[in-house]
């Protein structure tokens, strides 16, 4: 079945990459590339891991002819072009000064978290504090974040080399939260956010793109050694490998089809959060961070099509891959008619579908995507409705 497997991603990578004319960020793209790079790693790598059986292979092949078909038939469809819309020069300055006046809350947040610490590795601590297991540490605020995210974007999106600081300020502070909190997402986040929104103004080419995606691969294997220093076994990069690129589908096979305890509690988890936090019930939302299992790998990750798998089965995974598919087909189209505002929600949310082999970040992620968008909108809602004009 793998083999089969990589034949169809084969062929659905050549008929997105030219349905999509020969962009490599279409969603169609992305997901059989994925996949088939994976599928291959997984033949040829040495690793400890079992054979992929028929439970996750037929919730793969699920997965992603879906996605890809569903994606590319949003491609097909016409969408009306709108003028495109300038952000507001105004709130960009509103964004950039709260961010650099938010920046000594995380100098602050890294010395005392450091100070607090127990396990004697400052780097460990730190991400102790992030993911939230020691409930005596705080962890750094999600919102100042988001508003990092945002102002990058923006300032990204206007680059003008006699102001070249406007960018590198934002995307300083976005290194540093990243960096001290050993987030390798959000650091991915970042990389990806640059290389899309400078992709779709044709600033970068795919060499350049592939030069960096190898840059990344090695800080972040350096981030997982310093964060592991003196654990020789989590040293080397087959290790590495096997855990950050593989485990999600060794793990996969050890869920059980529809045994949630709750109604779709994985996928509608922020409904739940939100009625628990006014007392409208009584069952709490389950924890983002997954349980870890120890055979066949030590891991947390069971790919994008846990919640889906374990709230639903193969039903949920079919209606998890059409909703994906519509999404992100949608956003890449109208990021393709040359939008600012969709080029920037398509390069922010598109480390959901590239991370789809270890997670489900879009439903995760859901209340972090509202800020996200709430705040890019303004300034572009300020422009159309010259909210922040000077008037004659």
């Amino acid at each position: 079945m793998i083999y089969f497997l990589i034949v169809w991603c084969v062929f659905l990578l050549s008929i997105s990459f030219i349905r999509a004319k020969k962009n490599i960020f279409s969603p169609g793209v992305i997901t059989s590339t994925i996949w088939l790079f994976l599928l291959c790693l997984f033949l040829v790598l040495n690793h400890n891991l079992p054979p992929l059986s028929i439970q996750f292979t037929s919730s793969l092949f699920i997965w992603i002819t879906l996605i890809v078909l569903s994606s590319n038939l949003i491609l097909s469809h016409k969408f009306q072009q709108r003028k495109n819309i300038e952000p507001s020069k105004f709130v960009r300055d509103v964004y950039l000064i709260l961010s650099i006046i938010a920046f000594p809350s995380l100098i602050m947040w890294i010395y005392s978290t450091i100070a607090l610490g127990t396990t004697g590795n400052w780097a460990l601590d730190l991400r102790i504090a992030t993911v939230g297991e020691d409930r005596e540490m705080t962890s750094f605020s999600n919102a100042l974040s988001v508003l990092w995210s945002v102002s990058f974007l923006l300032e990204l999106s206007c680059f003008s080399k006699r102001k070249w600081y406007r960018v590198a300020i934002p995307a300083l502070l976005c290194l540093t939260l990243g960096v001290f909190t050993m987030a390798r997402t959000f650091i991915f986040m970042l990389f990806l956010m640059t290389v899309v929104m400078l992709y779709f103004q044709k600033k970068i080419r795919t060499k350049q793109i592939l030069i960096g995606t190898a840059t990344m691969f090695f800080v972040f294997f350096t981030m997982q050694t310093i964060r592991n220093f003196g654990d020789p076994s989590a040293a080397s990069i087959g290790s590495f490998v096997a855990s950050y690129l593989l485990s999600g589908m060794a793990a996969f096979d050890t869920l059980i089809s529809a045994s949630s305890a709750n109604f779709g509690e994985n996928v509608f988890r922020i409904f739940y959060a939100i009625s628990h936090s006014f007392g409208l019930s009584s069952i709490e939302p389950i924890d983002p961070i997954l349980p870890f299992i120890e055979e066949p790998i030590v891991t947390n990750i069971y790919t994008g099509m846990y919640p889906f798998f374990k709230d639903f089965g193969h039903i949920g995974i079919a209606a998890g891959a059409l909703f994906y598919g519509v999404l992100f087909g949608w956003l890449f189209k109208k990021a393709q008619q040359g939008s600012v505002f969709y080029v920037m929600c398509f390069s922010y949310l598109v480390v959901a579908l590239i991370a789809q082999f270890a997670g489900e970040m879009v439903f995760t992620g859901f209340a972090g995507h509202v800020k996200f968008i709430m705040l890019l909108s303004i300034p572009f809602i300020a422009t159309k409705y010259k909210i922040f004009k000077k008037r004659a």
